[in-house]
């Protein structure tokens, strides 16, 4: 399978390709550019991972081409360089595997491809591209997933999360901004299981304000992914715990409108469910859910009682809804904070 790249990328290519050849190392393209060339999309720089020593590489192609002195990334220790103005990422292969298994040639290279696969978070991110032998090479799916438009990661999700609880924001992020995606429902569910985790900095927990930031601002990339990444932190149950970051983004990105707008739409779907999931009064109630059977509050909060009279139970709040009340709200056409201040919508309040 060939990539379709541009003129300018086939020239940076060749050039990567021609210095590989000289210092007998093999190079890889990896990541986000394999991922966006397979989707016939434009890409912002090349990732690429060498078996060989990346500072060698980096010094010989910076020589032979006149370069800029190459930058080395603080956490990633990827070296950074721009070659006909693309910037390029190279960054050493990880060899995982152990150290007395003895691989030589096309061996060594499959195991240095498998580890710097499995090592990424998600499968459509876990592809890569053999320069010298023009193969792609997928062990975990990802063109499948990018033909079926679905986010998944490339091991168990439960376990992901729960040891790098910021990539939930990555699988967020390719969910917003790639066209049609969804994300897999066990990773849906394991973000909501593991959302809590999800602590910044600046509130005690582990998690880096910058990266959370960083990941808001590349979801929040049009008002159409922004939309979409809002109410998908919404639904995940994200949204509580980063709720200063989304502000500070969408301060800085002028889509203050747009959360507000999410959050009156996830409010509005909440209920329409929680009417819907009821069934009328005296009946016995099934959630669907993991939770089994459960009994509707009545109107004075005692279990037992059914729908109350006039309106139903929004599950969320364990608040009565008033259709009535509703209704007249709406003819008002009240503004979004009045609305969110109402009795039965008090746990979303801005």
């Amino acid at each position: 399978m060939n990539l379709k790249l541009t003129p300018q990328e086939q020239k940076v290519i060749k050039k990567l390709t021609k210095a590989a050849n000289a210092l007998n190392v093999h190079l890889l393209l990896a990541g986000g550019f394999v991922r966006d060339k397979l989707l016939r999309k434009s890409a912002n720089d090349i990732d690429v991972v060498t078996d060989g020593d990346v500072d060698k590489l980096a010094a010989y192609l910076t020589k032979k081409y006149d370069l800029a002195a190459p930058v080395v990334g603080d956490k990633s220790k990827a070296v950074m360089l721009t070659i006909d103005q693309i910037p390029i990422d190279l960054m050493n292969a990880r060899k995982l595997y152990s150290p007395l298994v003895d691989l030589e040639g096309e061996e060594e290279l499959n195991a240095i491809a498998y580890n710097d696969a499995f090592r990424r978070d998600l499968t459509i991110n876990s592809m890569l591209y053999d320069l010298q032998e023009e193969r792609l090479i997928d062990f975990h799916g990802g063109v499948e997933d990018l033909k079926r438009k679905v986010i998944r990661t490339v091991f168990d999700p439960y376990i992901k999360y729960r040891t790098a609880p910021e990539d939930m924001m990555r699988a967020i992020r390719f969910a917003s901004i790639l066209d049609g995606f969804q994300m897999h429902p066990a990773v849906v569910n394991a973000i909501k299981k593991h959302a809590r985790l999800l602590r910044p900095r600046d509130e005690g927990g582990e998690v880096s304000n910058r990266r959370i930031r960083k990941e808001l601002r590349k979801a929040f990339d049009t008002e159409i992914s922004a939309r979409k990444a809002m109410l998908l932190l919404i639904d995940t149950g994200l949204w509580p715990h980063i709720e200063g970051d989304i502000k500070y983004v969408t301060t800085d990105r002028g889509f203050q409108h747009l959360w507000e707008e999410a959050q009156l739409e996830a409010i509005k779907s909440s209920a329409r469910k929680t009417a819907q999931t009821f069934t009328s009064p005296g009946e016995s109630t099934d959630s669907g859910g993991p939770g089994g059977q459960f009994t509707v509050p009545s109107s004075d909060g005692e279990a037992g009682g059914g729908v109350p009279t006039g309106g139903y139970f929004n599950v969320l709040t364990n608040r009565k809804v008033d259709f009535e009340q509703q209704k007249k709200k709406e003819k008002k056409k009240c503004e979004l904070k009045e609305l969110l201040e109402e009795e039965a919508l008090k746990g979303f309040a801005i």
